[in-house]
């Protein structure tokens, strides 16, 4: 992740078959609203989320449960405390 921008997914299983938002307001907007912030839909619904699903992203938001793979995972970065 760059210093300057953070960039989340959003699983399709908040979206109907036209890309709908069902689950009501999840409130992205606000988010959204701040500098450096953006979001997009996950492209596919899958029931095991890959590498390539979460390319590029900072954090998923899944409405249900998924299986993960854990080579889609990635450890966060140690945090310097000084």
């Amino acid at each position: 992740m760059a210093a300057d921008r953070f960039t989340g997914g959003v699983g399709r299983d908040f979206l109907d078959a036209e890309g709908r938002n069902v689950r009501g307001d999840i409130r992205l907007g606000e988010p959204a609203a701040a500098p450096g912030v953006a979001w997009r839909c996950l492209p596919h619904t899958t029931d095991e989320l890959l590498a390539a699903d979460v390319d590029g992203l900072d954090a998923v938001l899944l409405a249900g449960r998924r299986p993960v793979a854990i080579a889609a995972l990635t450890p966060l970065p140690a945090v310097s405390s000084g």
